[in-house]
């Protein structure tokens, strides 16, 4: 998985079963909006969060 932005369930077998690819790339969860995992190339696995304030 390369610069990926992509948008799936996800779930604990989801997020241990991505693999880390060259560069960094992010799954977003398509049931909650603005929720996502961040994987690293060295693997390290970070949750995001993503929202406006005012809106």
């Amino acid at each position: 998985m390369s610069k990926t932005n992509a948008t799936v369930k996800l779930t604990r077998r989801t997020i241990d079963a991505v693999t880390p690819a060259a560069s960094r790339s992010v799954l977003w969860d398509s049931d909650v909006p603005g929720f996502g995992v961040r994987i690293e190339s060295s693997g390290l696995k970070s949750f995001l969060i993503r929202y406006r304030v005012g809106e």
